[in-house]
């Protein structure tokens, strides 16, 4: 890919960062808006309709440019499985991995997902398993390797700039990532 121009002259080899385009339903857009805050902080550049598109444009060529330009594809797949829009971006997206080799498409099963309900072409590619929720880090980190083909750093589930110690502070629902490790004490 490296070298190959795309719409409006600009190539993958001039962008600083690998750009993702995330693919979600309208009723997984919060768990996708979760996502790309995951990834931003590895270096990781996201194309995300409801923080791209802005009033008067006109969306659906805004989305073939962001599929264009993008190096990889992370759909994330919730309970209302790939369908309508989801499903046109998806076939664009086996379209240019089966042309460009190194194009990444990566599924996401989250909470209520189905993999016997992805279409049959998607099944073909390894997805992140995510239904019951981050078991650490080490996901992330791996999410990112395969989309971007390069080293993860300093992968972290929190949230950029929150520190991990509470102090005298109460822990909410929110904290729930620094709850890790003592799972063996906590069952009955």
């Amino acid at each position: 890919v490296q070298g190959t121009v795309y719409s409006h002259g600009e190539s993958v080899s001039e962008m600083n960062n690998p750009l993702i385009f995330l693919s979600h339903s309208g009723e997984d857009t919060p768990c996708a808006r979760e996502l790309a805050q995951l990834l931003r902080p590895a270096g990781v550049d996201v194309w995300l309709d409801v923080e791209r598109l802005q009033p008067g444009d006109r969306w659906g060529q805004k989305i073939e440019d962001g599929l264009r330009q993008a190096t990889a594809m992370v759909l994330y797949v919730g309970k209302s499985g790939v369908r309508h829009w989801v499903d046109q971006e998806v076939r664009v997206a086996l379209d240019r991995s089966t042309k460009d080799p190194d194009f990444r498409l990566i599924p996401v099963l989250g909470e209520g997902s189905n993999p016997e309900d992805l279409p049959l072409f998607l099944k073909q590619y390894q997805w992140l398993d995510l239904r019951e929720g981050w078991s650490g880090a080490s996901q992330l980190k791996t999410l990112i390797e395969g989309a971007t083909r390069r080293q993860a750093e300093g992968v972290s589930l929190l949230p950029s700039g929150k520190p991990p110690f509470r102090g005298l502070q109460a822990f909410g629902v929110e904290d729930s990532l620094l709850f890790f490790g003592r799972e063996a004490e906590i069952q009955d």
